[in-house]
């Protein structure tokens, strides 16, 4: 099935693609997938399980429950649900909205979808008015997995660490690890400070 994809970008390893949609409208639809996967249009992917059910999925020392899981073809979604308190992304500046703690988280927690399944499944953050479609490379889930026990010693845990721990533990090096990405104000700053302290 073609997606139209609004737009798409590579944020520290990861490859982004995004959906917007009117949040409001979507609140207001009765079917599940529906509401959390708007850019599906007519598929109709079978919900497995959603936050209400408390399930959680472990793989090695992670524990991850994401706020729905679905089964579409051969393969399974993971679904990780930030509302923001209802704030819109805009199209125009969205790279910048994109939290990379909510990445590694939907990631983290996929991954563990897909040791507990052996299926492919696919990673998506969702915000109030737009879906994320994650893409990391190998490296980064290679890295996050490596600091597993480091986060377990951060944060006191002696049997396993939840997805969100492991993402908020892993950001710093993620970031190390990748160029920044690509901010226009960032570099219009930039520009006005060398500009004013030139000699």
């Amino acid at each position: 099935m073609l997606i139209n994809w609004h737009d798409q970008t590579t944020l520290y390893g990861i490859e982004v693609k995004a959906y917007f949609f009117d949040g409001d409208a979507v609140k207001d639809e009765s079917v599940l997938a529906k509401r959390a996967l708007p850019f599906l249009a007519a598929a109709r992917p079978k919900t497995l399980f959603t936050e209400s059910d408390r399930q959680n999925f472990y793989c090695d020392k992670i524990v991850a429950q994401p706020d729905a899981v679905f089964e579409h073809g051969d393969g399974l979604i993971s679904v990780e649900y930030k509302s923001v308190g209802g704030k819109s992304h805009n199209r125009a500046d969205w790279r910048q909205s994109i939290r990379l703690k909510d990445m590694l988280q939907c990631l983290i927690a996929g991954y563990a979808v897909a040791q507990t399944y052996k299926k492919p499944t696919a990673c998506v953050l969702r915000y109030h008015n737009v879906c994320h479609l994650l893409y990391p490379e190998a490296e980064v889930i290679h890295t996050v997995l490596g600091l597993i026990p480091m986060a377990m010693n951060y944060h006191s845990e002696e049997r396993r660490i939840s997805a969100s721990q492991l993402a908020q533990f892993s950001i710093d090096k993620i970031r190390s690890s990748y160029s920044p990405p690509d901010d226009d104000r960032s570099a219009a700053g930039k520009a006005a400070h060398e500009s004013l302290l030139r000699r």
